[in-house]
């Protein structure tokens, strides 16, 4: 009898009741924008969700606007779903891979298109207009009759609309835009038609997974010649098993090819500078600790080196932002490689990962979780990046490590002291999760009162074992301490106070929260916080695996669906430990104002270890589908072989069509170009004072593709300021008499002097 032979058959009827149902309800689910157009008194405006925005005065002339008329529901239009921002694009000229193309596109567009539904005329200049879905970008034309007028752009993946010239019944060039605040019944609506989707992805592949073990199972039941069934007795089990099967080899292999394949992505594609503000930040605050001081004294004519994120205070000169990633920064500075620590970072949690899942439910998901991880583009992006994330996931895979052989030695140690291994098991957890929050508390928070709540299930589910298992879960408060400590003394050292943080001088548009002034004066509510959910999903599913969505997230819900497709239930207490600090992580940025996607959803990054270990649980589902009715001696390879199969595929596209595309939108990310250190760099100069001249429409965000490369105190070769006019950087040049003044230009080799 084969070891599979029980799997539920009721799971494959739900399985195949999903693949029926979930289309329809995507498309009954999707929400509905309701768009409002008027053209009363002579002035033509729309609104969208209570948000108003009105035709610039003089887009058209009285004669003109007399002659608008209002469309009817045959002249509005949607544009194609490749139009949408978070469809995957082809790689152009591939030739040989058109195919792996084509199926992109298939798998990308069996979603519901986006469509006009009504168009209800309250009177000749008032007219009510339902968008359904709203993945693609929607017109609504007013036409003078001639093919001129204005159009309408509505986008409510990105809960904007805007107005367009209309020249020869096309778009033109724009004349406005604004962003509205989306309702929650719409992003709500449109959250459970994604989910849908995803469903759909999923039970396809579950399906197919069933046909393939009827399949494989009428192939097992045809009688094999003696020689071919002494040929299977003799046979040895693959390599690639006996090199799973040693403990140390996975770990080290993942942490290896997650370090190099990181370090590639960061030094080629992003140069191994930072791209993003926040990156800068952070980069400034490690070089403050590499001088082993927390903060430093305020530069002369501060406005000159004014960068975002960074502040001065009563004299100092610091990051805003938590030490704990700055902390790690610091052995990186010393070795001149800082783009180094966060593809470290990667490593270790990939190898850290794979040790949790191996633990927790053996080499076959431990092995596709790190897989998933080792192929995910926005694994390989964000650990390219300076960004905080990475480590921070480091630090959240080490919790979840040893959270699960704390577990695990109540089996192996009966003692209850400070010195068993359950005690230090606890006490590395909590410093694990000390350090997360020392880096980015909100994430940590989050994460941490979920993990509470399973340890909590788990002290008194042992009703015979809870003190002994109490003491040691304890002891996680003990090995938070530290980083604790820590905190305390850099806002001390700060702000002057030790409960405040570096952030709250900033005041609370940073902090999470609802009501006015989180993010906005207008303020954060419940509503947007459905909708940054609805962004960070759509978002998820273009960078998790690099797959085309929705299928890229169906090994993650066939994960969350597996133990209930297990007759036993002896694993559920890993699944919980999986689900309930991830869901924490997305309770917590609920309340978090921000909908900024970079390198992906970054605000749910650091819950990458229980995804990945949710979608190796998918992966491995499939294996055990397949293999549900063949012996053990041929299931074991089924088991591999069917998800591996389905891997290899579906990682062509992700090595051929969406790691190119992200390394293009990359390249160059933000207009921050390796080149203006390059040209000052081949010039040779010594005590200089640089003034680098910045874009009018992002001086902030232009002056951090210099300012990153200052030292803090302001004693390297090279200093660089702001360009704020010849006369005022004259007024600084006096300030440093020792040093030569040049100014570098947007695009050129830096010149002599101090500006134009």
């Amino acid at each position: 009898m084969s070891v599979y032979s029980r799997f539920p058959r009721l799971f494959l009827l739900v399985l195949i009741a999903i693949l029926v149902i979930a289309p329809f309800a995507a498309r009954f689910l999707s929400g509905t924008t309701e768009v409002v157009v008027s053209t009363a008194g002579g002035q033509v405006h729309a609104e969208v969700h209570g948000t108003s925005l009105d035709l610039p005065d003089g887009a058209l002339d009285q004669t003109e606007l007399l002659r608008l008329k209002l469309p009817t529901l045959a002249q509005l239009s949607v544009d194609p779903a490749s139009s949408s921002l978070y469809w995957q694009p082809d790689t152009p000229g591939s030739g040989v891979l058109d195919p792996v193309e084509t199926v992109g596109d298939w798998m990308q567009g069996v979603r519901p298109p986006s469509e006009w539904t009504s168009a209800s005329l309250s009177d000749v200049t008032t007219a009510t207009y339902r968008l359904k879905g709203g993945r693609a970008l929607a017109l609504l034309p007013l036409d003078t009759g001639d093919g001129s007028g204005v159009v309408l752009l509505v986008r409510p993946e990105r809960a904007a609309f805007s107005w367009w010239t209309l020249e020869n019944g096309q778009p033109g060039h724009q004349l406005n835009s604004v962003s509205y605040r989306p309702s929650g019944a719409v992003s709500l609506s449109d959250l459970a038609a994604e989910v849908a989707l995803i469903a759909w992805a999923a039970a396809l592949l579950g399906v197919l997974a069933w046909l393939a073990s009827l399949l494989l199972s009428r192939l097992n039941a045809r009688p094999a010649s003696a020689s071919a069934q002494t040929e299977v007795s003799q046979s040895r089990s693959p390599r690639f098993l006996d090199w799973l099967s040693r403990p140390s080899n996975p770990p080290i292999a993942f942490f290896l090819a997650g370090t190099i394949l990181a370090s590639f992505v960061g030094l080629v594609v992003l140069d191994g500078i930072p791209h993003v503000q926040d990156d800068v930040a952070y980069l400034f605050q490690g070089k403050i600790f590499a001088e082993w001081r927390s903060w430093v004294p305020a530069p002369p004519a501060p406005e000159f080196f004014q960068s975002g994120f960074i502040q001065i205070f009563e004299g100092r000169w610091f990051a805003k932002y938590p030490p704990g990633y700055p902390l790690l920064l610091v052995p990186s500075l010393w070795a001149g490689m800082p783009w180094l620590t966060n593809a470290l970072s990667a490593g270790v949690a990939l190898a850290l990962i794979y040790m949790s899942g191996l633990r927790m439910f053996g080499a076959h998901v431990a092995a596709w979780a790190a897989l998933l991880g080792l192929i995910s583009p926005w694994v390989l992006f964000m650990s390219a990046s300076y960004m905080s994330h990475p480590t921070t996931m480091m630090w959240v895979a080490l919790f979840l490590f040893a959270l699960v052989s704390l577990r695990l030695s109540f089996n192996t140690d009966k003692r209850v002291s400070l010195l068993s291994v359950h005690s230090r098991w606890g006490l590395l957890a909590g410093f694990a999760i000390g350090m997360a929050f020392v880096t980015r508390e909100w994430t940590a928070l989050g994460i941490g009162a979920g993990a509470a709540l399973w340890a909590l299930g788990d002290i008194t589910s042992a009703r015979r074992d809870m003190f002994r298992r109490l003491v040691p879960y304890s002891l996680v408060v003990v090995g938070f301490i530290p980083p604790l400590l820590f905190l305390l003394f850099q806002n001390h050292e700060l702000t002057g106070n030790w409960l405040r943080l570096a952030q709250d001088l900033v005041g609370s548009y940073d902090q999470p929260g609802f009501g006015p002034g989180h993010g906005s004066e207008i303020g954060h509510t419940p509503a947007m916080g459905l909708y940054n959910g609805l962004v960070y999903l759509r978002t998820l599913a273009t960078v998790f695996d690099g797959w085309p969505a929705p299928f890229a997230l169906a090994p993650l819900f066939l994960g969350v669906l597996a133990p209930f497709a297990a007759r036993s239930r002896k694993q559920f207490a890993w699944d919980l430990l999986l689900w309930l600090p991830l869901a924490g992580l997305l309770l917590a940025y609920f309340a978090w104002w921000s909908s900024t996607t970079i390198y992906g959803p970054r605000y749910w990054y650091e819950g990458m270890p229980f995804m990945l270990l949710m979608a190796g649980r998918g992966f491995d589902l499939l294996g055990v589908i397949a293999a549900r009715a063949l012996p053990a001696a041929r299931a074991a390879g089924v088991r591999w072989a069917v998800p591996g199969v389905l891997f290899g595929i579906l990682s062509v596209y992700t090595l051929t069509q969406s790691l190119p595309d992200q390394a293009n939108t990359y390249t160059d990310y933000n207009d921050i170009s390796v080149q203006p250190l390059e040209y000052v760099q081949d010039a040779h100069l010594t005590d200089a004072l640089v003034f680098v001249a910045l874009d009018p429409s992002r001086r902030n965000r232009d002056y951090g593709k210099a300012f990153f490369a200052n030292d803090p105190m302001l004693r390297s070769p090279v200093v660089y300021a702001r360009d704020m006019g010849a006369e005022a950087n004259r007024y600084l040049a006096g300030l440093f008499p020792t040093r030569k003044p040049y100014w570098l230009p947007l695009d050129g080799p830096p010149q002599p002097g101090v500006g134009p």
